[in-house]
């Protein structure tokens, strides 16, 4: 229930070319004009729990709330495009909004995941009355998240994504949905075996096609240039899966702008959705505390409150950059990010049998010289199956096609903070294949616990473009550099750092088929050979952001 508002319900906002997009309005019970917040969404119009919070916080602190259904999304009309449409539509829409006689003028946007998007891509054609953009986990850097990551596919994520927007259970038929996700080939027939008729999943499949259209969606450095005059708080975590595309903006108005007062970020301990929820405190063995989860929307007001109600005591904002460091389970407060770090690179070294936990495999400061090469067999039939972070991933260790590399037990704790880089040296008898990483957490006792979420892989073919393939020459060395996810952790005392090497993690990717040929018309598969080097020639390397003692 929402109390002490009124509510305009139905309005119909024309586009430029004449499409009406639905929205509904929340005004205070006093007639006025207020400063606005302005939500664009694709999820329906269905208040949940948490939307009805927010509305009343916001309404209750002084404000008119928009909350708009995009195009293609009923009842607003058109057709859906993911993203493609947001940029125009988000434009009319703030100007709209400024020119009703219950808005000041004075516009901001709010939202997260697909609505933290809308608002960079409507911030990107410089709406008059825009003010300030509040955008939580947004999707950016396309080839490298959504959908998309290191040139594989997100599996999980198109497939599933694609089937809720057609309104399919996807909760109820999980597990028939995970055997066909494994099972059926091509991928056009494994959408249409899921009943899926979205146009988003066919055209994402389509990587020629959709690709070539992805970089319309891409800031330029002008594009920052532009907004970099926009208040903006970024909010991401961890383990969420757009944090790449969180932190593409970020670092994009950092180059341009560094250390800007109106730019503010807070990363948390926490997964995709946890990140616009509050946090979370807990994720599978990980145990973050009670200071995990903070009153997100205290945030969001005090943020609106500084930038939006004009001539208002508001209250001092905090520092620009809040990071959650896990491990010591402690905020840390910056003034940029990432924070000032020692770059160390651990290389991968073995007797040529790294294979398993239980191999040769290890990690450390010093450089290869003559070392063997280590080898494992990549089966797309096969593959390792995905686990989350925060998860014990030693038993899946014992797989014969995962790469182990351990270091030796810290006798001093050592923390990391920001981006981590793999400098891979491989090679294939396919014409095609993946190679995906992990970052592990290896505890006095033997758990190994998965730090690593949707990052990590990099798709053969796309190693020196994202938009022109090149297949490669048969037992040839290549260079692959694949980013993981950031991270703020701490590796305590007795722990271990781990890194594991393998080519799959079913079913956060599609297994690569190893062919060479499009995804979404193969139907065949075949085993590849996966060779990796470390020695002085080809000095395997795992980057990372050391910035404590």
């Amino acid at each position: 229930m929402i109390d002490r508002i009124r509510v305009l319900s139905g309005q119909r906002i024309e586009m430029r070319d004449t499409t009406q997009l639905a929205a509904d309005v929340y005004l205070p019970v006093d007639e006025g004009r207020y400063p606005t917040i302005l939500l664009r969404t694709p999820y329906g119009n269905g208040l949940d729990e948490f939307n009805r919070l927010q509305l009343q916080r916001y309404v209750d602190a002084g404000y008119a709330v928009v909350y708009q259904l995009v195009r293609g999304c009923l009842p607003s009309e058109g057709e859906f495009k993911m993203f493609f449409n947001e940029q125009d539509d988000g434009f009319d829409t703030v100007e709209w909004v400024a020119s009703q006689i219950w808005c000041n003028g004075r516009v901001a946007m709010d939202g997260g995941s697909y609505l933290g998007t809308a608002q960079y891509l409507a911030a990107r054609a410089l709406p008059p009355h825009l003010v300030a953009i509040l955008p939580s986990v947004p999707a950016g850097d396309y080839f490298n998240e959504v959908p998309y990551i290191g040139g594989a596919l997100l599996f999980d994520h198109v497939v599933n994504w694609s089937a809720s927007q057609d309104g399919i259970d996807v909760e109820a038929r999980e597990q028939e949905i995970l055997a066909l996700m494994k099972t059926v080939r091509p991928l056009q027939k494994l959408g249409r075996g899921i009943g899926i008729t979205s146009s988003y999943y066919y055209s994402v499949i389509d990587r020629e096609t959709f690709g070539k259209a992805l970089p319309d969606l891409y800031y330029s450095d002008e594009d920052f240039r532009r907004i970099a005059h926009l208040p903006v708080m970024t909010v991401t975590g961890w383990f969420d899966g757009d944090q790449a595309g969180s932190l593409y903006y970020w670092e994009g108005i950092e180059r341009h702008f560094p250390e800007t007062s109106n730019s503010f970020l807070i990363i948390g301990p926490w997964e995709h959705k946890a990140c616009y929820l509050g946090g979370s405190n807990k994720k599978g063995l990980m145990h973050f505390g009670e200071e995990a989860t903070i009153d997100i929307l205290a945030e969001r007001v005090r943020f609106f409150d500084h930038y939006l109600q004009k001539g208002s005591d508001s209250r001092q904002m905090p520092d620009r950059v809040r990071l959650f460091v896990t491990g010591i389970n402690e905020w840390r407060s910056y003034c940029e990010y990432p924070p000032r770090c020692t770059l160390a690179a651990f290389y991968l070294h073995s007797g040529g049998n790294a294979n398993t936990r239980q191999g040769d495999g290890l990690l450390n400061l010093d450089k290869p010289t003559l070392e063997p090469v280590d080898c494992f067999v990549f089966d797309p039939a096969d593959p390792v199956v995905y686990q989350e972070y925060g998860e014990d991933v030693s038993e899946t260790e014992l797989r014969p096609d995962i790469l182990v590399y351990s270091s030796a037990i810290l006798d001093r704790s050592l923390e990391i903070i920001g981006q981590l880089n793999l400098v891979l040296y491989a090679a294939s008898d396919a014409l095609d294949t993946d190679f995906a990483v992990r970052i592990i957490d290896v505890h006095p006792d033997g758990t190994a616990v998965n730090l690593s979420h949707s990052r990590g892989v990099i798709r053969a073919r796309y190693r020196n473009s994202f938009l022109d393939e090149e297949l490669l020459q048969v037992g040839k060395v290549e260079k692959y550099q694949i980013r993981l996810n950031d991270l703020g952790h701490v590796f305590d005392v007795g722990h271990r750092v781990r890194l594991e090497v393998t080519s799959s993690l079913f079913p956060l990717f599609d297994p690569n088929p190893n062919t060479g040929s499009a995804i979404h018309t193969e139907t065949s598969q075949q085993v590849a050979q996966q060779t990796v080097h470390h020695d002085s020639k080809y000095p395997s390397h795992l980057l990372l952001p050391i910035t404590g003692p």
